[in-house]
């Protein structure tokens, strides 16, 4: 059996579709776990902070990340991890 070590990233870039996630964006992620697997394919999954912001009594409740549709269903995730 082997230690493993638990190594912090200094960097996280993380683009969408091509596009790069905003600076505001990435510092809501909460968690990003990436899966490898050899015969099946990888999964990332990529947890965020999305609290609703101005809430009004009587008005719907806003979620920034999800209203806006930042990650959707099947969109091409590229995440780049490094000490810089």
């Amino acid at each position: 059996m082997s230690n493993a070590t638990l190594q912090f990233v200094n960097d996280l870039y993380v683009k969408a579709n091509g596009q790069d996630l905003p600076a505001q964006q990435l510092t809501l992620i909460d968690s990003l776990t990436v899966e490898q697997n050899l015969y099946l394919p990888d999964v990332c999954t990529v947890v965020f902070r999305d609290i609703g912001l101005g809430h009004r009594e009587g008005a719907p409740l806003q979620f920034g990340l999800t209203d806006a549709n930042v990650l959707p269903i099947g969109a091409d995730i590229q995440v780049f991890m490094g000490r810089g």
